[in-house]
Formats: structure tokens, C-alpha cells, sequence
């Protein structure tokens, strides 16, 4: 089995795209490997074959943590800052979680992000949308990803929740902050910021939740803290997972996705389609194209370029014996690539069939917030194409982040004006 680094990396969006390049010129590899171990998994047939096999199950608490999960669990052994925080927020994810207390605490989110939920949510994401626009539109240059995309997913949340103005505003710098947990090669320093924040945003989102309970009239929180109540199971840190205390603890654990992938998913989509030549005309000639161009934008750009899974059992899998125990790298963003899947694909096509793409996962572990980051990113698209706007946009000005996890803009200038008739 090669080796992953012979042929590149999945470190930052240019380099994975260099080696989806190079990894699909290997015909007869299923697989590549990692120096300590690990499976990479990035055909998009097997990534969506591999993801519902139940032995290739989430990373426990105790995996994520090579070991160390009740060190890190106590916050007087593991202050903020130390990397205590960022575990104990995401011992309370669904990812991290398996059998038997997976299904029940994954329903409980997806019941609330359903496709009918989210259509409900869909005034709210368009005023929002409208109003950040408007800040944005003629004052000169911005920063799209800061300015746009990071305050939309802030925005809509907080509504949602409950949030105070002030804790909107902090909110922000926590959720740009804690995106260097994806670092793949933290500095001590690193570390000691996203932690903080982590710490930082974990009890503010908490805090505005439980607040929330408390006050009632929050139609989305009260329904999970009534679910939350039937998660009756016991802690097992070594493989099913933690079981959140309560609602504050379960949200802010599992909205990281939904305030910083979400975020970027919009500004992603949005610069896909500003470098294709003539699309936004198009769409605004044909606005029942807006579905196709968002697809097109998410395969094309997809913000998560892979997560682990985890071996729970042995696997054998096209003829390849996983061990018990080995963590697998799930390429996702790597399926989007794969020309099977996709002939030329890295071409903008909007005529593609919108079926297959790996960008929000697969199988039990498929993102359970996909179809609402998809309806944010298509609400913006459409305020973009339905008013009479300007945009000026130069791709050679934009900036991604290298040695990350996910495909995130650190820098994406662009200006808009309101055109005059």
C-alpha cells in the first residue's frame, strides 16, 4: 500500500488538490497509507461503501484522545488552554460517538434539520442574508469569508438560541479562533488559542441555551431539551461515548460544524461561482439553476478535505485486512475528484447529475446539518443574483490556508456595488 506523502497531501485546499490530481492517475490503488498507520480512503465508491460498513465507526472520546480522555476531562488537571477544552467540547459531538448511543443522540438533531425543519428556516436565513449584504455593498473591499460568511452562521444561530448582541459579537471571534483545532501541525501556541476559545465559546453557547430553557419560546431549543431527557444511557468513554448532561452541553458541541463549516460552505460556493466566466449571468437569466450551482459549488470546494473514522472490529474490505483499532482517513473532499464518479471533474458543469458527491460524507456519519449549510449557501447565491449588483472579484487575491484539515479562505477580497438604473 503507498504511501500518501509519496504523491502529496490532504494538508490545505491547494495542496489537496495537487494530490487528488496525482492519486487518481493510480488506476489499480484502492488505498494509501500513512507513516503511523493510517488508511486513506479516497475513492468515492469506497468511501460511500466504506462509511456503511457498522465497524467503521466514529473515533470514541477515548481515541480522540490518544488515551488520555479522563485526564483531559478534568478541568482542574486540564485547564483551558491546555487542549482540555476543545476534547471535552467534542466528547459531547455525535461524531464522536457509536453504538448504542449514537442513533438516539444523532435522531435528536436530525429530527430539528430535516428537510421540512430547515425549509421553516429559510425566512430567517434570507433576511439575514439581505441584511449583511447591504453592510457590504458599497463601503469598498471586504473580506467576504470574515465579513459574509462568518457573521451569517453567528447570526443565524444566535437567533435561534437566544443570544444576547454581546454574545453574538464574541461568538464570532471564538468560532475564527477555534478553527486551528484543523491545524494539522499546531504550534504550542496554537493550541493554547483554539483551546480558549473553544473554552470560551462552549460555555457562551451553553450559557444563551440554558438561558433559553429557562425563559421558553425558543421552538428549536425546547424541542431538544426534551429529547435530550431520553438519552437514559451510561458514559463509556472507550467506545459509545459521552452522554450530554443537558441541552447547553449537547448544542454547543454540535452546532461547532453548523457556525464554522457552514460559514465556510457559503464563502466557498460563492467563490466557485465567481470564477466561472458568465455563471451568475446565467443565473440570474435562469434562476432554477441556483440547486445545480450550489452542488457544483460544494463538490468543487468542499470545506472538509477528510475526517477519521475509526476500525471498531476488524474490516476486510476489497480485499485489504484493516486492523481493529485503525483510525482511517476519509477523504471526503477527495470523492468529489474522483473521475468515476464525476467524468472531468474538475470542470463546472451545471447540467452534472446532482446525486453522488462525498462533501458532506456518508452512511450513519453523514452530516446531519447538510441539507441546512446547503439551503444558507443557495440563499446566498440567490440574494447575490437577484439584485442588480457588481461584483469585483480576482481569484490571484484569495488565500487558503495550508496544512488545515479543511479547504478555509483566510483571505477573500471582493468588492460590491449597487448598480443604478
Amino acid at each position: 500500500m503507498p504511501l500518501l506523502e509519496t504523491y502529496g497531501s490532504f494538508s490545505g485546499r491547494n495542496s489537496f488538490r495537487e494530490t487528488c490530481r496525482k492519486m487518481y492517475a493510480l488506476p489499480d490503488v484502492p488505498f494509501l497509507r500513512t507513516p503511523d498507520g493510517q488508511i486513506v480512503v479516497f475513492r468515492n465508491e469506497h468511501l460511500r461503501t466504506l462509511s456503511t460498513l457498522p465497524a467503521a465507526g466514529n473515533m470514541s472520546p477515548e481515541a480522540l484522545s490518544a488515551g488520555t480522555f479522563e485526564f483531559l476531562r478534568d478541568e482542574a488537571a486540564a485547564p483551558a488552554g491546555s487542549g482540555g477544552a476543545i476534547v471535552r467540547l467534542l466528547a459531547n459531538q455525535v461524531f464522536f460517538t457509536n453504538a448504542p448511543l449514537h442513533e438516539p443522540a444523532r435522531r435528536i438533531l436530525t429530527k430539528q434539520l430535516s428537510p421540512k425543519a430547515v425549509a421553516a428556516f429559510e425566512p430567517l436565513a434570507k433576511t439575514i442574508v439581505a441584511e449583511l449584504l447591504a453592510e457590504i455593498t458599497d463601503v469598498g473591499e471586504v473580506d467576504f469569508q470574515q465579513r459574509f460568511g462568518d457573521e451569517l452562521t453567528c447570526r443565524f444561530w444566535a437567533t435561534l438560541i437566544g443570544m444576547t448582541a454581546e454574545e453574538k459579537v464574541a461568538l464570532v471571534e471564538f468560532v475564527r479562533d477555534m478553527s486551528g483545532m484543523f491545524n494539522i501541525e499546531p504550534t504550542e501556541h496554537d493550541v493554547y488559542v483554539f483551546d480558549m476559545a473553544a473554552d470560551g465559546y462552549g460555555k457562551t453557547v451553553a450559557q444563551a441555551v440554558r438561558r433559553a430553557v429557562t425563559a421558553g419560546g425558543f421552538p428549536l431549543v425546547d424541542a431538544l431539551a426534551e429529547d435530550i431527557k431520553g438519552l437514559e444511557l451510561n458514559d463509556d468513554p472507550a467506545i459509545a461515548g459521552i452522554v450530554p448532561k443537558d441541552v447547553g452541553n449537547y448544542l454547543a458541541a454540535n452546532l461547532i460544524d453548523a457556525y464554522h463549516t457552514a460559514a465556510l460552505g457559503a464563502a466557498n460556493v460563492v467563490y466557485t461561482l465567481l470564477r466561472q466566466p458568465g455563471v451568475l449571468e446565467q443565473l440570474r437569466a435562469d434562476r432554477s439553476l441556483l440547486t445545480a450551482a450550489t452542488f457544483e459549488g460544494f463538490r468543487l470546494e468542499p470545506p472538509v478535505l477528510h475526517l477519521h473514522r475509526y476500525a471498531l472490529e476488524e474490516i476486510v474490505f476489497e480485499g485489504v485486512r484493516i486492523p481493529k483499532g485503525t483510525t482511517l482517513m476519509m477523504c471526503w473532499g477527495a470523492g468529489n475528484f474522483d473521475p468515476k464518479a464525476f467524468p472531468e471533474p474538475e470542470q463546472f458543469k451545471l447540467d452534472r447529475p446532482m446525486r453522488g458527491h462525498s462533501t458532506f460524507g456518508a452512511g450513519a456519519q453523514i452530516c446531519p446539518g447538510r441539507i441546512l449549510a446547503f439551503m444558507l449557501a443557495e440563499k446566498t447565491i440567490d440574494a447575490l443574483v437577484s439584485q442588480n449588483l457588481s461584483i469585483s472579484f480576482n481569484e490571484a487575491d484569495c488565500d487558503w490556508y495550508e496544512k488545515w484539515a479543511m479547504a478555509q479562505l483566510r483571505r477573500m477580497p471582493i468588492e460590491i456595488k449597487r448598480l443604478h438604473q
